[in-house]
């Protein structure tokens, strides 16, 4: 039989009590990063990475740091790192308007998604209003053919019925039935 092992539990004060470990830790996650992506040069915090880092309250301890850190590698052109972008969200790459709500009584362009003639529309639309429409009209179309049984719409489309109940929510008042 075996026996458990035992082991001591050290705790440590949490990261935004032990500044003088932030640029230390920084350091070493960056270089490990920079390695990890083959760059050529190690990597440096500008001054005013290097405040940021250091002024910043590390809820999230030294796994918030080391993805923080990684985060800044990544984006970074060269050797010398300058922005510090805390929010894992934040991306100068997001398309923004795809998330953004249409102000209240502008025209929702995914009705387009009701034409018969879609392909032509969809050409026009920016990328997320088409995906959007798109998916709107298979959707229904699956609907339609399995007679409204979710279960089976999910299945046509190559859905669980999971990600298809997500999709219904999302666009249920485009959806709803008119009977």
């Amino acid at each position: 039989m075996l026996d458990r092992l035992s082991f001591e539990v050290i705790t440590l004060p949490p990261l935004r009590r032990r500044r003088e470990d932030i640029l230390l830790l920084a350091n070493h996650f960056a270089l490990r990063m920079a390695r990890e992506l083959r760059r050529e040069a190690a990597p440096v915090f500008s001054e005013a990475a290097q405040a940021a880092l250091l002024a910043h309250d590390w809820p999230g301890n030294i796994r918030e740091l080391k993805n923080v850190v990684e985060r800044m590698v990544y984006r970074s052109d060269g050797p010398l790192i300058a922005e510090t972008v805390f929010d894992p969200f934040e991306s100068p790459y997001a398309p923004r308007e795809a998330f953004e709500q249409p102000e209240s009584g502008a025209s929702d362009r995914s009705d387009l998604a009701n034409k018969s003639d879609l392909a032509d529309d969809l050409k026009r639309l920016p990328l997320a209003e088409a995906v959007r429409a798109l998916e709107i009209r298979r959707i229904r179309e699956a609907l339609e053919d399995c007679r409204y049984n979710q279960r089976k719409a999910a299945e046509r489309l190559g859905l669980t019925y999971h990600q298809f109940r997500g999709y219904f929510r999302k666009y249920r008042a485009k959806l709803e039935r008119t009977a």
